[in-house]
């Protein structure tokens, strides 16, 4: 299908769900209340206003389109997780939330998961998937891919620089603990050779003893679960040493931060990232277009989340026979629908099926998207060769 064609299929899409939201002649449908709650204080203020962005559009074109009018709930959390689960009881019984979309952050998504069972309304969770899932979880949908995608992504990368030996280097927290168990099983089953250091602690710096395993154990893959200022001083450390891995991936090297940290040594690097602007995902580009235009910024991750959120309840709102946090649930649970971070659809059992998270790599001073080859802007340029070396070192 050409892009064109893909983009009038998913405005056709978008159409047929704004006719079936509205009410025959005459009636006058209840609004659709989305409850949520987003830190506008505290450590996570920045990433919870691109959130409100995303949702905020969405409900604007939602309800621009006719039909049921959307209505955002939205509460101050404090970026305190431990207010999550009252706070979500609340969108359900007293402002009358017909659906919840999840808090930021893992912790405050388990306290508003629960609310959200008890009171019987559906929760659209953006946070990362946790393994305390609890069993027989009827009204909670996670956006975000397990930690088995996240790993496939990394071995994509791998088979394509034709490595066998890794050297993995992940932070402690529940996330990259998560993928790196993950990229364990994974790599062992493939028959891959894996040696790790220590667990990272935020804001490590120096890396010369890890360099120096990483070079004796022959490694040619070096894969950082970490942030952007430690792979920023991994690639100072490989200077330093005068060696470099044939494969460099490190979570947050896609940041303009990390570029600006190490220059032209950002080249090649690579990363898996949720969403990106250049994925070519249906309906993607203009959903870039209309955020830039509505608040003169460029969407994040946490915006185009939040809007894939947002079309998921317009669409099963659209399915639902009726107005009610019941029947959205049963709708939820068989929807498929195109949004920026790719399609979300239900799985036989009602849980969704997410798309997996992209491949990314720094070619020419900016992001490529290299994986899946549907969402592709282009292909991958391997090996990494830090211009400060010249070429990669075994």
């Amino acid at each position: 299908m050409t892009a064109s064609a893909t983009r009038r299929a998913a405005l056709r899409g978008a159409l047929a769900a704004a006719l079936a939201l509205s009410p025959p002649a005459g009636v006058a449908a209840p609004p659709l209340v989305v409850g949520l709650t987003l830190p506008e204080t505290g450590l996570h203020a920045q990433a919870a206003e691109d959130a409100r962005r995303g949702l905020v559009l969405w409900a604007e074109e939602a309800s621009a389109a006719g039909g049921r009018r959307v209505e955002l709930r939205i509460l101050d959390d404090g970026s305190d997780a431990r207010a999550a689960g009252a706070l979500y009881g609340r969108l359900a019984r007293d402002h009358g939330a017909e659906a919840l979309l999840g808090p930021y952050g893992l912790a405050a998504t388990l306290a508003a998961a629960a609310s959200a069972e008890r009171e019987g309304r559906p929760l659209l969770a953006t946070a990362f998937p946790s393994a305390r899932r609890a069993r027989g979880e009827r009204h909670v949908f996670w956006l975000q891919p397990p930690p088995q995608a996240w790993a496939e992504a990394i071995l994509a990368a791998v088979s394509a620089a034709g490595a066998e030996r890794l050297y993995l280097l992940a932070r402690d927290d529940p996330a990259s603990a998560a993928i790196a168990q993950a990229l364990r099983d994974a790599a062992r089953g493939a028959g891959l050779a894996i040696a790790e250091a220590e667990p990272l602690r935020p804001g490590s710096g120096d890396f010369s003893a890890s360099i120096a395993r990483a070079r004796a154990f022959a490694a040619q893959a070096w894969i950082a679960l970490a942030g952007l200022h430690e792979a920023a001083r991994m690639v100072e450390g490989f200077f330093r040493a005068g060696w470099a891995p044939a494969l460099f991936f490190a979570q947050e090297s896609d940041q303009a931060a990390f570029r600006a940290q190490v220059g032209r040594d950002a080249e090649g690097a690579l990363a898996a990232v949720l969403w990106h602007e250049r994925a070519r995902t249906p309906g993607n580009a203009g959903f870039v277009e209309r955020y830039a235009r509505r608040w003169g910024a460029k969407p994040s991750a946490q915006a185009a989340l939040a809007y894939s959120a947002g079309l998921a309840i317009g669409a099963a709102a659209a399915r639902a026979q009726a107005p009610g946090a019941a029947a959205l649930r049963e709708a939820l649970a068989a929807i498929e629908v195109e949004t920026p971070l790719g399609t979300l659809r239900a799985g036989a059992d009602g849980r969704w099926v997410v798309p997996g998270p992209l491949l990314v790599q720094v070619q020419g001073g900016r992001v490529e998207v290299l994986r899946p080859e549907t969402a592709a802007s282009a292909a991958a340029v391997l090996p990494y060769a830090p211009a400060s070396l010249g070429k990669a070192t075994p």
